[in-house]
């Protein structure tokens, strides 16, 4: 989250007062007056015609009267133009055009092109200029070739629904063109899980509840006088299978032979029971019989009135070669009606790879997954993205993504954020827009974070910008804002519109309502200071409390307790200088110079890089990637840079090949999103992606517990969703 402007070195303007050419009587005074501009550039006056000889002085001006301004002339107000100049005599040049000189794109798609605002020829406003590229006929390539703001619009069987996978993992999506030129469905199946009796088939391998032989088979439920038939289906808890009959209630047990009330003994109830035999005559108390161990045939070999109780048989029904290897092992089968039968229980059979550290599949190795494969879907607003942020913006407890514009069109500039809401299906929706910034000339919003101001439940939307102030966005449900409301008043410390820059958005001073930390100063000076407004729980906010201590323009802000003692410090980038503000209970203190970065970083990373417990920072900047380890205290380390010639402006920290330290993906200007190792062993050995653009944020777009990625890109954003 950082400023988006490219600061520039302003021009000193020597400001030369008027000169007052009042006639002080006419003649040789008016004369002499005049002479003393003119001393030193010839002989003196005597030696020469006098400079009063002819008509007098109000015949013609006197000679300083007919200089420009910047020569020492008066200055004659006249209306401010773009023009380098300061037209209206106030001291500074080309005011009301402050984005002169600022970063811009002109054009669509392939025709996109970074550019530099400047003034226009008639020096009434502004354009941008950049070598815009050629248009060309729309090919199937992801790509916006005609440059008119949609991707591959009007080619056959593209934008048509399509799904991919089976069972559970069955995903619905949309056809696109991939990379290649071939028309695909940009679904991608739902990981598999193991199966379960559930009549779904969990594992996406095209049979339903396989392992579970017994269902539809006959079944009897209960005992005695209380069983009864069925058909063997699903257990409630998917896990194996039951009989659906339901056992007849028992009875009181009578002396007949049968197991009336159900418990496994016949005709044992006293006053019920009769001394009987039924073996043959003669046969009747001949030899014995002793209790032995029990065995699973329905027999009650014990003689404890019970029959085949707790036999079970190890079992498992995994491949062979897997049992007790990584984390498959075997259960048991009970005995059940003389038989051992039924589903193993507690056996776990190999299942997926997944990034754990545990061997799922039960192969020996745990975690040897293949390089992730991440598919592009370009989202295509019309606008370039400057700055993204990630959060549930409608309440479904689903990731959705909003950028901050380019003020791409000086004339016509749109000022709206736009957004897109998940879809649910692993991927995002249309292009939404909040409505506009008042007063748009020059206000590029750079900064954006997804926070509950009002304590409504809901994700409402606050921004910083080096031209305005900074600005909240309610949220009004269903992912609908409103209307932008300046969060506090503050007078300009110079010439040029009040600015914003870097934003933090945390509970400042404990009282369970969110602030906002910002710096403040004016769009085009170099004098900034650190400001925090306190918010009032509702979504308002007080005025600025300032640091005093001047800086150079803010651009990052990260807000945490850097020195350990319980209170959230700021973290600021000003320019190229990284500096440090103690929280005490006084307020924030003067900034500390913790070093100079190089580059100017419009972006800090602040994520453990090397698996110490400390946050470490990582920056882009011309043509390498830095970052610096955090040490002890409030201190970093020497900088550790790895070349890149793309020239990197944001990056993502996130894990990506299931080792404990997290990787680096980054956006890079008109270059490809990359990804290097951890911080450890910096390496550049993973895939380029084709988006580009100022920002990347970590995602899990289908909560399928994989890091996706968010891009946003010159165009709208980018969605690089990871397939298992």
């Amino acid at each position: 989250m950082a400023s988006r402007l490219f600061w520039i070195g302003w021009a000193l303007v020597a400001l030369v007062g008027c000169v007052d050419s009042t006639d002080t009587g006419g003649g040789a005074d008016a004369a002499g007056a005049d002479e003393g501009l003119e001393a030193d550039e010839g002989p003196e006056a005597d030696e020469g015609p006098a400079v009063d000889e002819g008509p007098a002085a109000d015949e013609g001006p006197p000679p300083d009267e007919g200089l420009p301004p910047d020569r020492g002339g008066p200055c004659e107000p006249t209306p401010e133009r773009c023009n380098g100049r300061d037209d209206d005599c106030d001291g500074v040049v080309d005011n009301g055009f402050e984005a002169v000189g600022t970063h811009c794109v002109a054009g669509l798609g392939v025709c996109a092109a970074p550019g530099t605002v400047a003034c226009a020829p008639d020096g009434q406003s502004t354009v941008c200029e950049a070598a815009v590229g050629e248009a060309h006929d729309e090919q199937c390539n992801g790509l916006d070739d005609d440059c008119d703001g949609n991707t591959d619009e009007g080619l056959p069987g593209v934008g048509v629904p399509c799904g991919a996978g089976v069972g559970a993992c069955a995903v619905a999506g949309m056809t696109l063109c991939d990379e290649a030129g071939a028309v695909v469905c940009d679904a991608q199946p739902a990981p598999p899980s193991p199966e379960r009796c559930n009549g779904i088939d969990d594992n996406c391998d095209g049979t339903v509840d396989e392992g579970f032989d017994d269902l539809g088979t006959p079944c009897t439920t209960g005992i005695g006088a209380c069983a009864t038939e069925g058909i063997t289906v699903c257990a409630e808890d998917g896990l194996d299978t039951a009989c659906e009959a339901a056992p007849i209630a028992p009875r009181d047990e009578l002396c007949n032979g049968i197991d009336d009330d159900c418990d496994g003994t016949v005709d044992e109830e006293t006053g019920v029971m009769q001394r009987c035999y039924g073996g043959p005559p003669g046969t009747e108390g001949v030899g014995q019989t002793l209790p032995a161990p029990e065995t699973c045939d329905a027999r009650d070999e014990d003689c404890d009135s019970r029959t085949d109780e707790s036999l079970f048989q190890a079992c498992y029904t995994g491949p062979g070669g897997t049992q007790g290897v990584g984390i498959c092992e075997g259960g048991m089968r009970q005995c059940q009606n003389g038989a051992y039968g039924g589903a193993c229980l507690g056996e776990i059979t190999p299942g997926a790879e997944i990034c754990d550290r545990e061997d799922d599949d039960c192969d020996g190795t745990a975690d040897e997954m293949v390089r992730p494969v991440f598919v592009e879907t370009a989202i295509n607003a019309g606008l370039g993205c400057t700055d993204v942020a990630v959060g549930d913006l409608d309440g479904d407890n689903r990731p959705d993504v909003v950028c901050t514009p380019f003020l791409d069109d000086v004339n016509n500039p749109d000022t709206r954020l736009f957004y897109a809401l998940n879809n649910g299906a692993g991927g995002l929706g249309a292009i939404r827009r909040t409505q506009p910034v008042a007063n748009p000339t020059g206000r590029n919003q750079e900064d954006v974070v997804i926070a509950d101001v009002n304590r409504d439940g809901r994700l409402d939307l606050i921004t910083t910008g080096s031209q305005l102030r900074a600005l909240v966005y309610l949220n009004q449900g269903g992912g609908s804002f409103a209307a932008p409301v300046e969060a506090f008043a503050f007078a300009a410390p110079g010439p040029g519109v009040p600015g914003t820059g870097g934003l933090a958005v945390f509970d400042y001073n404990g009282d369970g309502r969110l602030d906002i930390a910002t710096g403040v100063g004016s769009g085009g000076q170099r004098v900034w200071r650190m400001a925090v407004s306190l918010g009032n729980g509702n979504g308002g906010f007080g005025a600025p409390i300032e640091v005093a201590d001047p800086v150079r323009p803010i651009h990052e802000i990260i807000a945490d307790d850097l020195d350990g003692d319980g209170d959230i410090d700021l973290l600021a980038v000003g320019e190229d200088e990284l500096l440090f503000y103690e929280r005490r209970p006084a307020g924030l203190q003067a900034p500390i110079l913790l070093g100079i970065l190089p580059d100017f970083p419009l972006e800090l990373t602040y994520a453990d890089l090397n698996g110490d417990g400390r946050r470490d920072l990582a920056f882009g900047g011309s043509g390498r990637l830095n970052i610096a380890l955090r040490q002890a205290g409030v201190a970093f380390g020497p900088l550790l840079t790895v070349a890149d010639p793309g020239g990197v402006i944001d990056a993502a920290a996130f894990n990506y090949d299931c080792d404990p330290l997290p990787e680096l993906a980054f956006a890079r200007i008109n270059e490809s999103v990359r990804f290097f190792g951890d911080a450890a062993n910096l390496r550049d050995d993973f895939d380029d992606f084709d988006a580009f653009g100022d920002g990347i944020e970590p995602i899990d777009i289908n909560g399928d517990g994989f890091t996706d990625l968010v891009v946003g890109t010159v165009s709208g954003i980018t969605l690089l969703r990871r397939v298992p």
